[in-house]
């Protein structure tokens, strides 16, 4: 057996049609605009299970185009979070452990009081886009298979 498996399509010319023209910028268009949709499913569900400190966390979840090497010649997105503006994202979802710092910190607050910081505190895990994630994965899918029969039923 091949790893890679084909289909044949035969007798149906006029859905081999459709899908050649899926090949075209406007097939490639459609696909972006069903993408982007599905996408934007996923980004709302993260963010309401963002928490909410100064709001930096939630206001940085977005829908990126990806131009890595994987998307050419095609399309391909990726919900999370915009490192300009929630640096800490993975810290958050992901949690910290306990550390001892080899250099200590001396931070000096508002008040004018000086501190010196010796080891930092454990965070625990907020998997708050995974939890996102999870819970909008199929409505994207239904979105992007809705989109894409949509277009395909207007070529």
């Amino acid at each position: 057996m091949s790893l890679y498996q084909g289909i044949d399509l035969r007798g149906d010319a006029d859905l081999i049609k459709k899908l050649k023209k899926v090949q075209t910028k406007t097939g490639i268009a459609a696909i972006k605009k069903a993408l982007r949709k599905a996408g934007n499913k996923i980004k709302n569900s993260v963010k309401q299970n963002a928490p909410i400190d100064s709001g930096n966390l939630k206001r940085s979840i977005k829908v990126f185009n990806d131009n890595s090497r994987g998307s050419k010649g095609g399309a391909l997105l990726r919900v999370g979070a915009d490192r300009k503006i929630a640096p800490h994202a993975h810290l958050v979802e992901f949690g910290t452990d306990e550390r001892q710092l080899n250099k200590p910190s001396i931070i000096t607050i508002s008040t004018g009081q000086t501190f010196t910081v010796k080891h930092t505190g454990k965070m625990p895990a907020n998997d708050f886009f995974n939890r996102g994630y999870e819970s909008s994965k199929q409505s994207a899918i239904d979105t992007f298979t809705s989109e894409i029969k949509q277009a395909l039923n207007n070529i």
